[in-house]
């Protein structure tokens, strides 16, 4: 009884409207799904076994779904750890359920942020107080560790989910226009309006399914190419008449470019080593961009990502809505996803993600400001971008070298001799960010 949730959404018909053209004869006599059995029991045992350890936590449920890139065809579908628990409402299934991503769909924030504001990786955001009016009063977003980080690039950003510098970014975006790209890449559960929503969206308030949002992921490992779901290879009717389903046709919702850049950026663990540590559930022998997620109040946990070959998603949680304990994307969904990314990989080939295309160069810019290194930067880290992105680069003006007496400290004038001198660097990076420097010592 493999894939019992996937089973009876077919049958039921549940489920059919996410494969287009899905269609068969009242009575059907095979019906040839597109689940690979053995990673379908590798993905249930893998539930199974987080279960036991975070059922402490107050966790009760989880549901993953494994999906081709190249023909979208979905290999795995597990919509509980068990269908006939009846306590933990297993019959429920997680892979279709309506969920908070909570930092989920920041991804598809920077993507377009990089295409439609001229954004790069190593574009500063500012982590700083960030209050927004709306109709339903103030916002005032707050980061995971409820601290400012002052001037961030997009990579730590992103890496690091922050979730102060999404918000300022999809005040820059738009809530409008970004709605529209979610619902392009297939979010069809966000039905209400961008006022609805507001800005909280860039941090996941709204409900979406795992479905939907793993094939979201599958469409940026497809450097923007979206494809739709295959649920059903063929099917033969009690006639012995067998009709089979053709993968659906690809269409671009994004260009290449910043498609590409989130893949750099979600498969660089220093990018994320300072939050989620030198060692977790997201580093692999092979190239995987991941990102994960937590809905507020802790009630959904997720973890998605992709290799060039397989997109995997990952939600935990309760079924009654109640909230977990002391879990992350790391102790939750990471686990189950680590391993469910593994048994997939094992007899395919992982290429190399992110930045492939011929237009892209490699630019030295400051750590801190993103912009060109100077001479007067004390550190610069290497960033691929578009050739028009880097002609455009300014060069950093944060690091301006001058010299000072050291006798008293102050800068050197006219009357200080050249012993009287000593040459150093001066940090200039604005009246808000130096609110915050001030305010973090």
């Amino acid at each position: 009884f493999g894939a019992p949730h996937l089973v009876q959404g077919l049958l039921s018909g549940g489920v059919r409207a996410l494969q287009p053209g899905l269609l068969w004869p009242v009575h059907a006599a095979r019906i040839e799904t597109t689940i690979d059995a053995a990673l379908q029991r590798e993905a249930e045992a893998a539930v199974r076994a987080s279960m036991a350890r975070l059922l402490e936590k107050n966790v009760t449920a989880a549901s993953v779904v494994v999906i081709d890139n190249a023909t979208g065809d979905v290999l795995a579908w597990v919509g509980s750890p068990d269908v006939f628990d009846q306590g933990h409402l297993g019959a429920n299934d997680g892979v279709v359920a309506l969920r908070q991503p909570g930092s989920a769909l920041k991804p598809f924030l920077y993507a377009l942020a990089i295409e439609s504001r001229g954004f790069t990786p190593s574009t500063v955001l500012p982590d700083v107080e960030l209050s927004v009016k709306s109709g339903a009063g103030v916002w005032t977003p707050r980061n995971y560790d409820d601290k400012f980080h002052g001037p961030v690039r997009l990579r730590e950003a992103l890496g690091n989910s922050l979730n102060v510098p999404a918000a300022w970014t999809v005040l820059q975006v738009g809530v409008e226009p970004f709605l529209e790209r979610l619902r392009l890449l297939g979010f069809d559960s966000l039905k209400q309006t961008a006022t609805y929503y507001g800005p909280a969206l860039a941090l996941g308030d709204g409900e979406v399914r795992l479905v939907d949002l793993t094939n979201g992921y599958a469409t940026l490992a497809r450097a923007g190419l979206h494809k739709p779901l295959r649920l059903v290879r063929a099917v033969t009717s009690a006639e012995g008449v067998r009709s089979s389903f053709e993968p659906g046709a690809e269409a671009r919702v994004m260009p290449a470019a910043p498609a590409l850049a989130m893949a750099d950026v979600l498969k660089d663990k220093k990018a994320r080593m300072a939050s989620f540590g030198d060692y977790s559930p997201l580093d692999f022998p092979y190239d995987v961009a991941a990102k994960t997620g937590t809905s507020k109040g802790f009630r959904d946990n997720w973890t998605v990502g992709f290799t060039s070959a397989v997109t995997v998603g990952v939600w935990v949680g309760n079924f009654d809505g109640s909230p977990m304990r002391e879990v992350s994307g790391i102790t939750g969904a990471g686990p189950i996803f680590h391993a469910v990314m593994d048994a997939a990989m094992r007899a395919r080939h992982a290429e190399p993600l992110g930045f492939v295309a011929s237009d892209l160069v490699k630019v030295s810019v400051c750590a801190l400001s993103g912009a060109r290194a100077s001479h007067s930067c004390p550190h610069g880290v290497h960033e691929l971008m578009t050739r028009d992105a880097a002609d455009a680069l300014p060069t950093c003006d944060w690091h301006v070298a001058l010299a000072v007496d050291p006798r008293n400290g102050l800068r050197a004038g006219p009357g200080c001799g050249r012993g009287q001198r000593r040459y150093g660097h001066r940090l200039s990076s604005g009246p808000r960010r130096q609110r915050w420097s001030r305010h973090a010592g």
